[in-house]
């Protein structure tokens, strides 16, 4: 069988414990590439208060990609400020012309420089690492992937070296605004507060002195966080009843923006479309009104548990909820282990989440990128990066 279905075959894990198990992931194909993207400043936009456009940009890669790889599914995992995806070699020349229209997209609308790149894996083989994949079954609809091996992390380096990044940057197309397809991705959820406590975006990334015995400590430091509280591994960063949509049309209007690339006619049809998406979703959800065999009041569950707020790309990448006395004790921890040179670590506290989400089918395919709000991963990571 081709190595297109690389992924799409892979074995399911269900325990958030097991992607630090070298064994339960697989080398990704030789001839794949690598897809990096990340918002160039987006620290800065994030102080201003553009997190909510930081988070949508960086998702609208996803969503473009994914759309044009389906069926096919293909591993990703979200930054807050960016993506990083493995495509298979059948995709390449589309690939980029699609990270091109995405990239005019962000300028266009939200003014954000997107920095695109495409490394093939064998050259982060040839330079002595390698990107090894793995599934994490979030939920029975969803699952999202993890990596290990050091590959993606050189790769990152690439693309932020000024010199080596200009020979995977994405050329420039005459002719490809048009060519993402962003359908499914949406912005239409309030910010989602907890029923007590705080929203925290955390990063824990093993020290490059420990590389050898790696996986032992990331296990170990998981081990240690779900001691805080029971069940923080499996436990969503919010529940079903804490959802509610957003009319503001401030906010409604960064979905607005994704997909109709400033044409004020396209603007204002689509405008009417998410206010009547918006009412009729409250009606049928209240009224748990069933459309075939899909209930509406089901919706908010499964939302809850599609979010991907566990991940895992050579790092640990988690959104969590936890009162004031938790985060002392996250925090005793992190430092311990930080102390004795084994990780490194940042943190961004919240009020609230955010979601950015893609609807492919309401009944049974959504998934649901969350983040901290006021800045969450790209802030943690800030926080990281000093300490390295």
């Amino acid at each position: 069988m081709s190595d297109k279905y690389f992924f799409q075959n892979l074995p399911e894990v269900d325990d958030y414990l097991q992607v630090a198990n070298l064994s339960k992931y697989k080398k990704a194909p030789s001839g794949w590439y690598i897809v990096l993207t990340d918002i160039h400043g987006s620290t800065k936009a994030i102080e201003s208060g553009k997190y909510k456009e930081v988070n949508i940009v960086g998702a609208s890669v996803i969503v473009a990609l994914t759309n044009l790889c389906k069926p096919l599914e293909i591993p990703y995992v979200f930054g807050g400020d960016g993506a990083t995806l493995l495509i298979p070699p059948e995709y390449l020349s589309e690939v980029e012309k699609v990270l091109d229209s995405t990239r005019k997209m962000a300028r266009k609308s939200f003014n954000f420089d997107l920095r695109c790149a495409i490394i093939p894996v064998a050259e982060i083989n040839a330079l002595g690492k390698s990107i090894f994949v793995s599934k994490y079954k979030v939920s029975t609809q969803y699952s999202n992937a993890v990596f290990s091996g050091g590959g993606i992390d050189l790769a990152e380096q690439l693309l932020k070296d000024e010199n080596r990044s200009k020979q995977y940057a994405v050329k420039v197309f005459e002719s490809s605004d048009n060519r993402a397809d962003f359908s499914g991705l949406e912005c239409r959820w309030d910010n989602v507060f907890p029923d007590t406590g705080k929203i925290v975006a955390l990063l824990i990334k093993v020290s490059a002195k420990h590389n050898d015995n790696q996986s032992e400590i990331y296990a170990e430091v998981i081990s240690a966080l779900n001691k805080i509280t029971p069940d923080i591994l499996k436990k969503k960063p919010f529940n079903k009843k804490n959802l509610g949509f957003t009319l503001s049309w401030k906010k409604l209007n960064l979905e607005n923006k994704i997909h109709v690339f400033g044409s004020k006619m396209k603007s204002f049809t689509y405008r009417l479309k998410i206010y009547g998406q918006i009412l009729l979703g409250i009606v049928m959800m209240h009224y748990n009104i069933k459309t075939g065999d899909f209930e509406w009041g089901d919706y908010k569950i499964d939302l809850v548990n599609n979010t991907d707020s566990k991940k895992f790309d050579e790092m640990i990448r988690m959104v969590i909820n936890l009162d004031d006395n938790q985060i002392e004790d996250m925090i005793k921890i992190l430092e311990k282990y930080k102390d004795e040179g084994k990780i490194v670590y940042g943190y961004n506290i919240s009020g609230s989440a955010i979601l950015t989400c893609v609807v492919q089918r309401r009944k049974d395919k959504h998934f649901h990128l969350v983040d901290a709000a006021d800045g969450g991963y790209a802030l943690a990571a800030k926080m990281l990066k000093g300490m390295l």
